[in-house]
């Protein structure tokens, strides 16, 4: 910009001093008009000898047509051969160096002739220069107060950058250190405030995962302790009596079948949850009768909701389509949301079981077949119906209570495993009112 403003300083000098000299030379020929016509040449010889009092004028002169001249800024010249002392230039080009002629033609009663001026090209680049220089010194103390102005504006904005930075790496260094929860208050609009928000949520959310794992390790104690101190127990006190242990033998030994069942399951929720994560859990779909699926499974279930005091219903509507499917991942699915729901509906409560076609929705818009599984339970918060099927995530209450021990992988297997099916899973709830679980899977076209 200082370059771009010198250079028009420098054209504008230029053009103001080729205005100027044809505008002398323009009223110097209207003069020497208005001479040649009131005969008055001494008026005209007085104002040539007044233009060389500026310094950049060299001489003025009325030249006639046989190169005689008539009037000279030097009267001693008056009469001689008129010599050009200079070079001819258009008014708008300043010599470098020398006299610069400029001239225009004079007409008149019985003449016909030139009206010169001569400028020295030496004093108007002096002049020049010298106005040229003190533009340069203007320019170079507004380009110097410009600088420390603007590094006086980066030092400030440079703070303004750095400051929540600083306070971003320092809570870094203090979630580092195991201080989770913490929350940056940066009351700014731009992207560090963005980031700042960013920051809050994983630093949030790392204290759910760091709260999910404190739960998730209480659950899996837990569900290791239980059926491990059963074995034991049961296996010491067939060791310790051995009249007991021939009179109720068969019964102790299913105890510790059972428990050693349970235990197998819960490690084999851990390894599968593993494939899913690794993308190792493969699923082979095929034609297959889900709604004999959905009636097995719904049989196998009956003497564990009779024992609970809870009526299980299964009802499938007719002429529905087989489902592509695996249908040993799909029994896989049936198990764990009818055994939630047998684990929250209270007595006297009841589950049912519904199978019926739902037309579009699917990857491609085709058939699939909808299950839904419902309760009379205390139903599920809003703020859980998405959370629960995340991996060592439990159903809570409305209190934030966990409402029971496990391990919380059920759901989220259930999850995967519809979802790699090319269906979807989701929950229904209100509070007080039960829940209903739905899920698809295609249907064969």
């Amino acid at each position: 910009m200082g370059a771009l403003q010198y250079a028009f300083e420098r054209a504008n000098l230029l053009s103001e001093t080729g205005n100027a000299r044809q505008q002398s030379l323009d009223k110097f020929s209207r003069l020497c008009t208005e001479t040649l016509l009131t005969g008055e040449d001494i008026t005209l010889m007085n104002y040539a000898a007044k233009l060389t009092d500026d310094p950049e004028v060299t001489y003025a002169a009325l030249v006639d047509s046989r190169s005689r001249i008539r009037i000279h800024s030097s009267p001693d010249k008056i009469g001689k051969l008129y010599e050009p002392a200079g070079t001819q230039q258009p008014p708008g080009v300043i010599a470098a160096s020398g006299i610069q002629e400029l001239s225009l033609p004079v007409k008149g009663k019985d003449f016909d002739g030139l009206a010169v001026m001569g400028f020295d090209a030496a004093r108007t680049w002096d002049r020049i220069s010298l106005a040229l220089a003190r533009s340069l010194k203007r320019l170079a103390w507004v380009l110097l107060s410009g600088w420390v102005l603007s590094l006086f504006a980066a030092l400030v904005f440079a703070r303004t950058l750095s400051r929540p930075i600083e306070i971003l790496a320092e809570e870094a260094r203090e979630i580092g250190s195991g201080k989770l929860g913490h929350q940056i208050i940066i009351n700014r609009k731009d992207e560090l405030g963005a980031l700042a928000g960013s920051f809050n949520e994983m630093s949030t959310k790392l204290m759910e995962l760091d709260d999910m794992k404190k739960d998730f390790v209480a659950s899996v104690t837990h569900e290791l302790r239980s059926p491990l101190s059963a074995i034991e127990s049961y296996a010491n006190l067939m060791i310790s009596k051995p009249n007991e242990r021939q009179a109720r033998a068969p019964e102790h030994l299913q105890t510790i079948k059972d428990n050693a069942a349970r235990l197998n399951r819960f490690i084999t929720d851990i390894l599968e949850v593993s494939k899913i994560e690794r993308g190792r859990m493969e699923i082979h779909p095929e034609p297959a009768d889900l709604a004999a699926l959905v009636q097995e499974v719904c049989n196998f279930m009956a003497p564990l909701a009779s024992e609970k005091g809870v009526q299980l219903s299964c009802r499938v509507r007719p002429g529905l389509p087989s489902a592509r499917a695996d249908l040993e991942r799909v029994r896989q699915v049936l198990v764990n949301l009818i055994g939630n729901a047998l684990k929250f509906t209270p007595p006297q409560g009841r589950i049912t079981v519904f199978l019926s076609e739902k037309i579009g929705g699917g990857e491609e818009g085709g058939k699939q077949l909808l299950c839904e599984v419902s309760d009379t339970g205390p139903g599920i918060p809003e703020s859980e119906h998405t959370r629960i099927f995340e991996k060592f995530t439990q159903a809570r209450d409305s209190g934030h209570r966990i409402k029971s021990k496990g391990a919380g992988l059920g759901l989220a297997i259930a999850k995967a495993l519809v979802e790699m099916h090319g269906g979807k899973i989701w929950v229904e709830s209100e509070m007080g009112r039960g829940s209903r679980f739905y899920f698809t899977i295609p249907a064969v076209e």
